[in-house]
């Protein structure tokens, strides 16, 4: 893995959007803010946010692995930077996040304008909370009423999962498909496993006499800011992102001879190529699954619900949950509870009936 670096931070210039659904923003509340007597008229000197996230990510970076550096830094040049770049830091009041937050998730209020989904502008305000928390960890100032504001989930954003019948028609159309890849997503389907995952596992950590996977690494796609441009990316194997992430996972039987049948002589061999020097990439992988969705006539999906299906199925056939969630590589159960248990209308009818003895 390559070392995680100190780089410069180029502030880059507001874009138009940004500018407009700020100055629009912020038109909406300062008369609101004037009445309150929340404006501060004579903020106190201090840094930039552009300064304070260079020193935070110079002092951050050494910390963390290359692809979450590599994160940071494309979230903040794409949202943060380019709307608090220039502001003195003080001056960034919870209104103010307000309506940045109003700004990211849009909900057509400017049909000209882009939205992102709740979980992205969670992600982008968590990353700003680090920044400024580092802020007062060294003694800067900041608005003494300063709150992130709470985002509610919407209905339309929930995670969804396949049906039972979706999983079955999938499941028969890789079956029968000769493709190496294939099996990988098969595997995902019945196993949980990430696609990153997926992608770095080698057929060293794959025991078939045993029926077990040991999950050490990830691979994914990041930014490559030794290029001196954002838009030049690479391919990265890594250590996955927590302890639990390291795992031991069962191998279903019914996967067992499929396995057989496409293992190959070297034992350091990428899974889904049978190739040690070619690897299949993620970005790849999830192109491949869509032409394999498109084959079963599945529409309006994503790799990541082989995983999302897989916890929920688990679940309908009364896996325990401590169980699933080691499974799985989740820190803690509620994790497992609060994202992958996704009750079907089937169990709700199913456990409901269980209450037909107090008639």
């Amino acid at each position: 893995m390559t070392e995680n670096k100190r780089y410069a931070v180029n502030v880059p210039r507001r874009t138009k959007e940004a500018e407009k659904c700020r100055e629009q923003e912020r038109a909406i509340g300062q008369e609101r803010l004037k009445d309150a007597g929340e404006i501060n008229t004579h903020p106190a000197a201090g840094p930039s946010f552009a300064e304070l996230y260079q020193e935070w990510l110079a002092e951050r970076g050494t910390m963390v692995k290359e692809s979450t550096c590599a994160q940071y830094r494309v979230y903040a040049r794409k949202h943060l930077l380019p709307y608090f770049g220039d502001w003195p830091i003080q001056e960034i009041t919870t209104q103010e996040l307000k309506q940045f937050v109003q700004c990211k998730l849009n909900e057509n209020r400017y049909p000209d304008m882009p939205s992102y989904s709740v979980n992205t502008v969670r992600l982008i305000l968590s990353i700003l909370k680090l920044v400024l928390g580092y802020a007062r960890t060294k003694g800067y100032e900041l608005d003494p009423k300063l709150s992130f504001p709470r985002i509610q989930e919407s209905f339309r954003e929930r995670r969804v999962v396949f049906s039972v019948e979706e999983q079955t028609r999938l499941t028969k159309y890789l079956d029968v498909c000769p493709n190496i890849d294939a099996v990988g997503i098969l595997l995902s389907l019945y196993t949980g496993l990430r696609v990153g995952e997926l992608c770095a596992l080698r057929w060293d950590a794959v025991d078939l006499v045993n029926r077990r996977l040991q999950i050490r690494y990830t691979m994914q796609r990041i930014s490559d800011f030794g290029t001196q441009t954002a838009r030049k990316t690479k391919v990265v194997l890594s250590r996955p992102k927590s302890r639990k992430s390291e795992r031991e996972v069962p191998i279903p039987l019914f996967l067992v001879e499929k396995l057989y049948g496409i293992r190959p002589r070297d034992p350091q061999a990428y899974l889904l190529t049978g190739s040690s020097e070619i690897y299949l990439e993620p970005r790849t992988l999830e192109n491949r699954f869509h032409r394999y969705a498109r084959g079963c006539d599945l529409a309006r999906v994503h790799f990541h619900m082989c995983r999302h299906s897989f916890a929920t199925r688990c679940l309908e056939k009364g896996v325990d949950i401590k169980t699933l969630s080691e499974i799985l590589g989740h820190s803690s159960v509620k994790i497992t509870l609060d994202r992958y248990a996704h009750s079907s209308f089937d169990l709700k009818l199913t456990n409901m009936d269980k209450l037909t003895f107090l008639n």
